[in-house]
């Protein structure tokens, strides 16, 4: 017998940016910028100011609704197969004060090693279940990367 759970959730939290916030990108990028190309590195200057374009595009962009599903096959994000077990090494539950709670798993590659799931806490605790008849459960410290995103509101 198949044993599954799936849900529904946004692909990231968003959270509404003040003007003040997209003021400061745009500072950042020129200043930047301006400072690469009195330098004499004009490819990083306009590296910024693209980037700069970039965050605030992605900034305002609003998150996917996506269909999640665990079940004895493997990990699904929509009707495809993200992850077989094969692929991971291990999971862990995060709970996250204020969000959704968050599955992480750690995936057999060096690019880009974690994957983060959004989940309610009350159906966490069954997929935590599922996850532990196919792969150990340890504790996966949040990166750098995700630490700065959290402090700068992305």
């Amino acid at each position: 017998m198949e044993t599954s759970i799936n849900w529904k959730a946004a692909e990231y939290s968003h959270s509404e940016k003040t003007t003040k916030w997209f003021v400061w990108v745009v500072v950042v990028a020129v200043g930047v910028s301006v400072f690469s190309f009195l330098k004499g590195n004009f490819f990083f200057g306009a590296f910024s100011l693209i980037a700069g374009a970039l965050i605030i595009m992605f900034a305002r962009r609003r998150p996917q609704i996506f269909e999640f599903t665990i079940s004895d096959k493997g990990i699904y994000i929509g009707k495809v197969v993200a992850l077989e077990y094969d692929q991971v090494e291990s999971f862990a539950i995060r709970s996250r004060e204020g969000y959704l709670d968050e599955i992480v798993l750690k995936k057999k590659s060096m690019i880009n090693p974690h994957l983060h799931l959004p989940i309610d806490s009350a159906l966490a605790k069954k997929a935590r279940e599922i996850l532990l008849e196919k792969l150990p459960e340890e504790e996966h410290n949040e990166s750098i990367v995700d630490i700065i995103f959290d402090f700068i509101g992305f």
